[in-house]
């Protein structure tokens, strides 16, 4: 069980003090990296020690295992899927074991009211969303857009719009996969849910509808540019 003294300050960490972009991508891999790294990163992750984000957290969390405290109550995310820490949540990772996957941060100003509506509101059982393989496609398809996006130059006239529509897309597709498992064990219909016209629930599937197909269809010429390259980000959060 968890233990912290309730007087303790927690330091809130900035994501405009790291990038000037609407989100922050971290990719994470025990398998590509030595064991001394390995051990180094492990070992900064804990040092961080509790804090708090003025932006949102998700984690597509693909293999090994990681444990991490939201709001005083301990989590075990293993395998495959997804979780979300709000902004202002107090949190830290407790452990990761052979871990692999993707740390997105996101500002929340870039999101829509409707998406935020749905992860405000997401029970704190069911932060995390164990996936199905496959169920992660769209979402792993939108992360190496993001990717291969930071190969551009970003005084481009429409970098900080198609960042934005980027994140939008990735976060509503989240956001759906939440709101799809309302019959989850863990998952309950809030108050969201309830009082959100099912047009405005809709608003988030029709961005996705007419957005996401074209960044698929835009996909194929990124890689063919850039190649299929791998960057390992630092995890200053």
């Amino acid at each position: 069980m968890y233990r912290l003294s309730s007087n303790k300050q927690f330091p809130l960490h900035k994501l405009s003090q790291r990038t000037d972009l609407p989100c922050h991508l971290h990719w994470v891999s025990y398998e590509d990296m030595t064991e001394s790294k390995w051990t180094e990163l492990v070992q900064y992750l804990k040092d961080l020690g509790a804090h708090r984000d003025d932006h949102y957290i998700s984690m597509l969390h693909q293999q090994g295992a990681s444990t991490y405290m939201v709001d005083f109550q301990e989590f075990e995310l293993q395998g495959l899927g997804l979780n979300i820490i709000l902004p202002g949540q107090v949190h830290e990772i407790l452990g990761v074991k052979e871990m692999k996957g993707w740390h997105v941060a996101i500002e929340a100003h870039a999101l829509d009211p409707a998406t935020v509506s749905l992860l405000q509101d997401i029970p704190p059982k069911a932060k995390w969303l164990p996936l199905q393989p496959g169920e992660e496609s769209g979402i792993l398809d939108c992360l190496e857009m993001m990717k291969q996006r930071l190969f551009q130059k970003q005084e481009q006239p429409l970098n900080k719009s198609i960042w934005n529509g980027l994140v939008k897309v990735l976060v509503g597709m989240i956001a759906e996969m939440y709101a799809g498992r309302s019959n989850h064990a863990s998952m309950k219909e809030t108050r969201s849910q309830q009082v959100t016209s099912p047009a405005d629930r809709g608003g988030i599937s029709r961005s996705i509808q007419t957005t996401y197909p074209r960044i698929v269809q835009a996909f194929p010429r990124f890689v063919s540019l850039y190649g299929r390259r791998i960057f390992f980000f630092c995890f200053p959060y």
